[in-house]
């Protein structure tokens, strides 16, 4: 919710559900820092997608963080998803494509 694309809430809730995301993780998901319904583990992915797509970088801490659970080739891939969920968010909203 990040960026407010439509689409992308709506289609990424759909595939989060198919991936097991439980309904509590995804009414949470805006207060996600503060919520019991994520490990720290998701709740430093998720601040690290947030200061990506919002700011472009991320606090050492929260990198240093990453680094106590993720591979470096699994940092580089979070953060080319990110940058392409990214790209995909500007591609719909600029083009007003609907969700499905």
């Amino acid at each position: 919710k990040v960026n407010g694309c439509r689409y992308c809430v709506l289609v990424h809730t759909a595939l989060g559900r198919k991936e097991g995301l439980t309904e509590e993780q995804l009414t949470d998901l805006d207060v996600y820092k503060d919520s019991a319904a994520y490990d720290a583990i998701q709740k430093l992915v998720l601040r690290y997608a947030e200061d990506l797509t919002s700011k472009v970088q991320t606090e050492p801490a929260v990198l240093e963080g990453l680094k106590q659970y993720l591979s470096e080739k699994e940092i580089v891939e979070l953060a080319m998803t990110v940058g392409i969920a990214n790209m995909a968010n500007r591609f719909t909203e600029s083009f007003d494509i609907s969700p499905p």
